[in-house]
Order: C-alpha cells, then structure tokens, then sequence
C-alpha cells in the first residue's frame, strides 16, 4: 500500500511539471520581481496546489509618432494635367510626422519569445504641395491626409535583462512584423493655379490614389523594464514599410504610389496574465 501511494504521488507531481506548473529548474516564467523593480526569477511553489503556471497570455498597447523616409505621392510621370514641368512629391515632404495607435495581444512561447497579433490605425496629415508648372503658371494643392487600419502577427525574441540606471534594468528585444492595411483614398484638393501676374483661379480636386489593402512590415527593436507587478514598459522603434496603393484612372499621380517607408518612436505597455 505504501508504494501506491508513493507512485501514485510521483505521477501526480510529474504531470504538474509536464502541464507548465513545475519548477523549471527552480523557476517560473516571468522574469519579474516588482518589490525590486528588476527582471530576476520567481521562486516557485512547491506543491502542484499552490504552484504557479506559465504566465503565456498578455495584453499590449501603445501609442507612439511615425517619420516617414521613403516613397512618393505624386510621380514624375506624364498625367492628366498636361503640366509643363511636374513637380515630383516625396512622402516625407507631403505629410506631416504621423501618429499610431497599438493594441493586441501576446503569447509566450517560452520565457525569451512570444507571438503577437497586433492592429492599429495610423493617421499622417497631408501638406500644400507645389504640384507642378502649367504655360508658365504654377499649380499647387492640397493633399488629402493618409489614414491607414491595420493588423499585423509577428514575433518577439527577447534577450537576457540587463542593468540600467534609474529603472534598474532592461530587456532589450529584436521583432519582426507582417500584415495587411486598409488605407482610405488620397487626393489632392483646393488646386489653384497662379500666373505670373499674380493672378489665383481655383480649380476643382483631383484623385491621386484608390484606397484599398496594402501589405506592410515592420523590423523593430525596442527594451521593457518592469512597472508593477505584472506591467512593463517599454520604448521601440525601427522601420516600417506600406505597399503600393493603385493610381486613380485618368488622374495625375503618374505609376502607381503612395508606398511608404517610415521610423516609428513608440512607447509601449503590456499587462501579463
């Protein structure tokens, strides 16, 4: 009877540790001690009914400016406007720094690496662009604002903490994004032509750009330190990239554009489970 009960409780202990509820060597995951404001290993518990489990599920957000580097909104290429000289329109020159909104989830395939599923909307305000030359007048106008929604799965992997100041310390981490984005319709509007003379006439606006589904990615890197006890924050930044949006028929952007590369400065948050 005393080696039933001995085996009996040696299977019970040995699936607590295959479910996710053992030691680890000692350890559970998580990495966090919010008493001393530093990344270090819990202690775990010894027995599977005060045990602790993997903490694999979280929630994340964050909020952050976006510079775009790369890409055009209008072409040099012939167009509907018969424009003498056309005036090529870089991106970075017809749209203000933007804003992005995160919020997604996490899970920790182990401690050093999760899986995210993320969506976010971004915003840029669209500039007054000289578009071009007409018979010795200029044509300039104003450019619709770029908004996109977004959704995007990646991966994280984190490397060991280290030491800071003031926060102690922090875990630096590399994450690779991909996904899709709706990006709303962009035109150019108020278009108004002025002559040598000093003479405005308004014309009406003309589409640039169909909105639709562009693919993105992004290659980040960021650190987290510990907030509370199961809050960290954390600052992120890299490069991102949104695909090509068609040219409307008969319009005057020229090939198909509004391709964007951008380097977004974000601060992040996220909540474990």
């Amino acid at each position: 009877m005393r080696i039933v009960l001995l085996s009996t409780a040696a299977i019970a202990l040995s699936g607590c540790s295959w479910l996710g509820m053992g030691g680890h060597h000692g350890n559970t995951y998580g990495h966090h001690n919010a008493g001393y404001g530093h990344y270090k290993a819990k202690p775990m518990k010894k027995s599977c009914t005060n045990c602790n489990t993997l903490s694999r599920w979280n929630i994340e957000g964050g909020y952050g400016q976006e510079y775009i580097t790369g890409g055009n909104v209008i072409q040099t290429a012939p167009n509907g406007l018969n424009l003498t000289t056309p005036t090529k329109t870089t991106m970075k020159s017809g749209y203000e720094v933007g804003e992005r909104f995160d919020l997604g989830v996490s899970y920790a395939l182990n401690p050093n690496r999760k899986v995210i599923l993320n969506g976010y909307q971004s915003k840029f305000d669209g500039e007054r662009q000289i578009i071009g030359t007409q018979s010795a007048s200029t044509l300039s106008g104003q450019i619709s604002d770029y908004e996109a929604l977004g959704i995007e799965a990646g991966i994280r992997q984190y490397a060991l903490p280290v030491r800071a100041p003031i926060v102690k310390s922090i875990r630096p981490y590399l994450e690779a994004r991909a996904g899709v984005a709706k990006v709303d319709d962009i035109n150019i509007s108020r278009v108004t032509r002025t002559s040598p003379g000093g003479v405005v006439t308004t014309r009406a606006g003309y589409g640039l750009y169909d909105g639709g589904w562009v693919p993105t990615a992004a290659g980040l890197v960021g650190v987290e330190t510990p907030l509370f006890n199961r809050m960290t924050i954390g600052l992120e930044s890299g490069l991102r990239y949104s695909g090509k949006l068609d040219a409307v028929d008969g319009g005057f952007a020229g090939d198909d554009g509004a391709s964007k590369w951008s380097v977004p400065v974000s601060l992040r948050g996220r909540y474990r489970f």
